[in-house]
């Protein structure tokens, strides 16, 4: 998440930028930084630990192989206009 506000300038201009919705973009921050076991889970809390459930992994998979896409698409689009 970090890397995609990063390219974009925020989250809302990533939203924005990749035509992804800010409420999946804040789905997926939530469930990649806090939630998760130690050693998914980047911000959990000592041994306080929240495990995704099969439905969050697989949702977090197909929605960060959607970003990678769209991330292509946009740096695809942007380099066929300058040339």
């Amino acid at each position: 998440m970090s890397y995609i506000k990063g390219l974009a300038g925020g989250r809302n201009a990533a939203s924005n930028e990749y035509a992804i919705s800010r409420e999946d973009l804040d789905k997926l921050g939530e469930l990649t930084s806090a939630r998760g076991d130690k050693l998914s889970a980047r911000k959990g809390v000592r041994n306080n630990f929240l495990p995704l459930t099969d439905d969050d992994t697989l949702w977090v998979e197909s929605f960060v192989k959607l970003l990678i896409r769209r991330i292509g698409e946009h740096a695809a689009e942007s380099s066929l206009a300058t040339e």
